[in-house]
């Protein structure tokens, strides 16, 4: 009996499970590998089996693209990553956000924000 379970999951509404499938395969430019991961629906957190390939498109010690398919969904996305092989835009899903320079020790967004207080400073936070 040949029984497979599925190595990696798929988190719906979350790009960061495709990173885990590009990490471990490390496919070059014009390599795909299929295979079968545990999808999970947001919000039910239902799970299932579910077929999916994987393709390096392009590849550079700045990023690369890799071609998402779910293959029973006929579903396709070119998935843009950074040097770290973190998805930085998913098409049509979603789009990680710009960061700034680091500011205060952190870095900080485009929204503003009161500065952060110094450890051991008597200063509060008020609404």
């Amino acid at each position: 009996m040949n029984v497979q379970y599925p190595l990696d999951i798929d988190i719906s509404h979350t790009p960061f499970t495709n990173t885990l499938p590009i990490h471990r395969l490390a496919l070059t430019p014009g390599e795909s590998a299929d295979l079968l991961v545990a999808y999970i629906t947001v919000p039910d957190l239902s799970v299932r089996p579910v077929q999916q390939r994987y393709t390096c498109l392009s590849h550079t010690t700045s990023g690369g693209v890799y071609r998402y398919e779910g293959l029973e969904s006929n579903f396709t996305a070119d998935l843009l990553v950074d040097a770290q092989g973190l998805v930085v835009d998913y098409p049509g899903i979603w789009k990680r956000a710009e960061m700034r320079p680091l500011q205060n020790n952190f870095p900080f967004m485009q929204e503003s924000h009161p500065p952060l207080p110094s450890i051991g400073s008597d200063q509060r936070y008020t609404d």
